[in-house]
């Protein structure tokens, strides 16, 4: 599993979206990074190193970033803590530029139907 850098991931996601403006969907999931992507060190066993056996500080939290159109194109990235509110921005940017087609559904007024007097 690959893992774009955020500017990449970006304007992959922009492509997207392009690609998909007249018909399809994309979708977007955030999801809690597993140990492995951040690095924590395992035995065979499937059990994390002690905090002694293992080098240096414990991995900061993170957040995998997907995005797929459902078919045939799934992009992701990691976004660790201290860089998801510049990431969020961004893409919120991305998303809301993306989404320039979208109108208000129109409101209808008809007649309404009486009700029925028993």
């Amino acid at each position: 599993m690959v893992h774009l850098e955020h500017d990449a991931f970006l304007s992959e996601l922009s492509q997207m979206y392009l690609a998909k403006k007249s018909a399809g969907s994309v979708w977007i999931t955030f999801k809690k990074a597993p140990p492995l992507a951040l690095g924590v060190k395992r035995t065979r066993a499937g059990a994390p190193l002690a905090a002694a056996d293992a080098a240096g500080p414990p991995p900061t939290p993170a957040v995998v970033v997907r995005a797929t159109d459902g078919k045939k194109k799934t992009i992701r990235t990691l976004v660790p803590r201290g860089e998801h509110v510049r990431f969020q921005s961004e893409m919120a940017a991305v998303t809301r530029a993306s989404m320039s087609e979208l109108q208000k559904k129109a409101k209808t007024r008809g007649s309404r139907k009486s009700k029925a007097v028993v």
